[in-house]
């Protein structure tokens, strides 16, 4: 082979090994775009070769309620209690196949399998009635069903058990809340919007 066939032959390997890299590169960085700001990323142990760790896994709300809620359809609202800026679809209140309501603890205590805050209100509708709508209702006929505008006693951030062990959360009840966030909950003013 000439010297000029042995530098076509070359531009073409190293062509093909810069393609090679572009794309192993692009896989790379797809992944991590798109999880980049999820608090709920957690390496695979096959990724990693270990088991994830607890504190890598977004904390989850313990928390107790005035009344029992536990039945009815989270959403959040904005701090001044005037409009809904988070509401689930109704496909959205399943959980690994089942309908997500709190997990009961002990001291009449709940862990949300939802995602609430401090500015979450209960609807008046359950989770079976929810989950059973085509769509989810207006914004409008949202406001019309909240059930409870202040419905949160106490509320604590705890780190997740990676495995959902219940047990695990009553120990964190037991220990009086020891290395949990207390959530400062908004003061329930004298005056509310209509209540059912």
């Amino acid at each position: 082979m000439s010297m000029h066939g042995w530098n076509v032959l070359l531009k073409k390997v190293s062509l093909l090994f810069l393609a090679a890299g572009t794309t192993v590169s692009c896989a790379t960085k797809k992944p991590m775009e798109k999880d980049a700001g999820m608090d709920a990323f957690e390496p695979k142990p096959a990724q990693v070769g270990v088991k994830p760790v607890v504190s890598a896994l977004p904390k989850v709300a313990i928390y107790k309620t005035a009344r029992d809620f536990s039945g009815n359809v989270p959403v959040t609202m904005d701090e001044s209690r005037t409009r809904i800026v988070s509401y689930p679809a109704p496909s959205d209140l399943y959980l690994d196949g089942k309908l997500a309501k709190p997990t009961v603890l002990d001291g009449g205590y709940l862990l949300d399998n939802r995602g609430i805050n401090a500015n979450t209100v209960f609807l008046d509708y359950t989770y079976e009635e929810y989950a059973a709508m085509d769509t989810a209702p207006s914004l409008q006929d949202l406001l019309a069903h909240v059930k409870e505008y202040y419905p949160f006693v106490e509320m604590y951030y705890a780190e997740r058990s990676a495995s959902g062990d219940v047990e695990y959360y009553n120990r964190v009840i037991s220990s009086g809340f020891k290395d949990c966030r207390k959530v400062t909950l908004p003061k329930r003013p004298a005056t509310l919007p209509s209540v059912k």
